[in-house]
């Protein structure tokens, strides 16, 4: 009797038309691999979707950490400076110039000048100086031009002088028991502490 060799099953094994090879690819290997296929083009079409969506909320320099700051707190925000440290970036934003206060808001870097959101606070400071607990240390924000240096006593004393304004900067907790923070007129005199 003539038989058609694609229609090989387990039972053809059984009743001796075929042997296991064939049944095995016929049987279980073939619509395995149609199920993988159909899988992993699944999981492709996610991934990009995914992709997609994590380009259109990424954030693009400052001007779109400006933007991301206005649309969350206020159109009077602006932009007053940053600094990076373990692949994320505190960016201040300051508003009300009679009264100035700042928020602090870190993003996470993506690739060059590239942001996504981290944290955002809701923080308010004074602008004309204030720090911000970050990483393992503090991250620095001053405003006052009569500001000349900071100075932080902890395990050590470290004094790191104020070269521009708005002026930013991030110090690593050195491992005192207690951290106090001076910043100090061009005299040397306390202008506010921390």
């Amino acid at each position: 009797m003539w038989y058609d060799s694609t229609h090989k099953t387990w039972k053809d094994i059984r009743e001796g038309r075929t042997d296991w090879y064939t049944a095995f690819i016929k049987e279980t290997l073939k619509p395995a691999l149609i199920i993988i296929s159909v899988l992993l083009i699944f999981s492709l079409g996610v991934f990009l979707l995914l992709r997609i969506v994590e380009d259109n909320s990424l954030i693009h320099g400052e001007k779109g950490m400006l933007e991301y700051a206005r649309q969350a707190h206020g159109d009077g925000l602006e932009f007053t400076g940053s600094v990076s440290h373990g692949g994320e970036t505190i960016a201040w934003f300051t508003a009300d110039p009679s009264n100035p206060i700042c928020i602090p808001i870190v993003f996470s870097q993506k690739g060059k000048d590239t942001y996504s959101l981290a944290n955002d606070p809701n923080s308010f400071r004074e602008a004309d100086a204030c720090h911000f607990l970050w990483h393992s240390g503090f991250a620095i924000h001053i405003e006052n031009p009569d500001i000349a240096e900071i100075q932080i006593v902890s395990g050590g004393n470290t004094v790191i002088p104020v070269t521009q304004y708005p002026f930013n900067t991030y110090w690593d907790f050195d491992g005192g028991n207690s951290t106090s923070i001076y910043y100090l007129d061009k005299d040397g005199n306390i202008v506010k502490n921390d």
